[in-house]
């Protein structure tokens, strides 16, 4: 462990955050080590007029990469730049880190977050904090469990069409912490497909069941192929909706 092998950064760790107390905004610290063996200071600090309980998170390679910084409570929003994670977005982050910075920098820097949007403009809207770089869609979705994605095809075959209610076929990727529906076909008077899977995605596409409608002496009729039914109708417009 880190602080067992750098004994001497441990120590300058708690120094350093000690000296936050007699600034009187940081009102309680207490140090411990979680179950996976990481190190954590839990602190009770004051932030845009509002007492914050925080978790500093240390991880293995301390100081080499920067420790995180999230809300004792989980789900708990405190600011627009604070990922689906609950970690808050600082201005010192993995791509501008030094091993020189610490933990009372960090904390410093989420005072100065929160400070800002907690004392809204004479139109009452939050303080705006200045973006050193934008989310990815992907980075945005990180921590939802349910996405959906249709293609531009896709999305482009929708719009042109009316807008009753139309099935899609779905092909489902699941991972540990997530479930990706891919929309791989339309229904509705006739059939539409087309949307661009990973190779190692394509042999999945036999699982799932595949809805045609035809028109058959003014009766439409279903043909399904053997799998799992997974038609979702298709009201939502848009490259990814979150579930």
């Amino acid at each position: 462990m880190w602080f067992e092998l750098r004994a001497d950064r441990f120590n300058r760790e708690k120094s350093a955050i000690g000296h936050l107390l007699v600034e009187d905004w940081v009102k309680r610290v207490e140090w411990g080590v979680d179950a996976q063996g990481n190190a954590y200071a839990e602190v009770l600090f004051e932030a845009g007029g509002i007492l914050r309980h925080a978790n500093l998170m240390y991880p293995q390679h301390y100081p080499h990469v920067p420790l995180r910084i999230v809300p004792v409570i989980e789900g708990q929003k405190w600011s627009h730049h604070q990922w689906p994670t609950g970690e808050l977005c600082l201005e010192i982050r993995a791509d501008n880190w030094l091993p020189d910075f610490d933990g009372a920098d960090m904390l410093r820097s989420a005072r100065k977050l929160l400070d800002t949007e907690g004392h809204p403009d004479a139109s009452g809207n939050p303080g705006e904090v200045a973006i050193d770089h934008r989310f990815t869609e992907g980075q945005r979705m990180l921590g939802r469990y349910g996405r959906l994605i249709l293609s531009d095809a896709l999305i482009e075959e929708l719009e042109r069409r009316s807008r009753d209610v139309f099935a899609l076929d779905l092909h489902n990727i699941e991972f540990e912490k997530s479930c990706v529906c891919v929309a791989v076909g339309l229904g509705g008077g006739y059939g539409f497909s087309g949307c661009d899977l990973p190779p190692t995605s394509r042999t999945r596409l036999k699982f799932v069941k595949s809805v045609n409608h035809q028109e058959n002496d003014g009766h439409e009729e279903e043909q399904i192929q053997r799998g799992t039914d997974h038609r979702v109708p298709a009201a939502g417009r848009g490259r990814h909706a979150d579930q």
